[in-house]
């Protein structure tokens, strides 16, 4: 399928990976467990999509802002790898429909992940009791 989704890091990671061709359609498929995924997190949850195999983004894909990962209060960043410039474009008009400023782009896998990481980390001391 072009489109596979897993859920990491101890709950705090949703990561999908997309290839050509592929359709909205398919991505909905995921949409009802993010959505359950995030109803039941206790702290943000991420989502790393790596379209680095995919360089198009599939017709009907502007619908994509109503997706859990732009809406949903326990949504932390969403991280876009690999992304060509029309799907750096079009997610940034999806994002800005959504009123979302919580989208990042990174040319590569370990730049996703480090930042990603590191926005874990951040919560970790931001919600852990003072001494």
């Amino acid at each position: 399928m072009p489109i596979q989704m897993e859920y990491l890091e101890s709950e705090r990671i949703i990561h999908y990976t997309a290839t050509d061709p592929w359709t909205i359609d398919q991505m909905d498929q995921y949409t009802k467990r993010a959505r359950e995924i995030y109803d039941n997190a206790s702290a943000p949850v991420y989502t790393v999509v790596d379209v680095s195999q995919a360089k198009s983004l599939p017709q009907g894909a502007m619908r994509g802002r109503a997706n859990p990962e732009f809406t949903h209060p326990k949504a932390g960043a969403l991280v876009i790898v690999g992304a060509s410039v029309l799907v750096r474009t079009i997610t940034g008009v999806v994002a800005k429909l959504a009123n979302m400023n919580r989208v990042h782009f990174f040319e590569n896998r370990d730049e996703a992940w480090t930042f990603v990481r590191a926005k874990i980390d951040e919560d970790k001391r931001e919600t852990s009791p003072s001494r």
